[in-house]
């Protein structure tokens, strides 16, 4: 590490750098069996976001790997409230194909959502198998 790099002296001096945006990709909301979240309402989320320099986050929900449908649309009005700083992941479940073209095809009816959550190993589903295919 440069310990003369102006990034590395805002940051130690700040504890940020203005100039250099985080986004975090990888987040999950909402309780889980496995995990105890203290601060888990979106305003808190937020709050840790300032302390910590985070602008944007783009999350799955805990509920969607259970109900799809249910924590799919759950993401969809956290990110209605704050379009300016969370995005969201659309979780797939391949073990119910019947939903999944129903699914896919409500996706693009919500806007924030960049992309897709697959989770072979909640799902006990291999990655390549045919309920991922459409």
């Amino acid at each position: 590490m440069n310990i003369d790099s102006p990034l590395v002296r805002q940051f130690v001096e700040q504890g940020r750098v203005a100039d250099c945006p985080v986004i975090d990709t990888h987040a999950h909301y909402g309780p889980y069996k496995a995990i105890y979240m203290v601060k888990h309402r979106p305003e808190q989320i937020l709050d840790t976001m300032d302390r910590c320099g985070v602008s944007w986050m783009i999350m799955s929900g805990h509920r969607a790997f259970v109900d799809s449908a249910a924590g799919n649309r759950e993401i969809a009005q956290v990110i209605a409230g704050h379009p300016d700083r969370f995005l969201g992941y659309w979780v797939i479940n391949p073990n119910y194909p019947e939903q999944v073209e129903r699914e896919l095809a409500e996706f693009e009816s919500f806007p924030g959502f960049v992309g897709f959550k697959f989770h072979p190993s909640i799902h006990s589903y291999p990655l390549d198998g045919e309920g991922y295919r459409p």
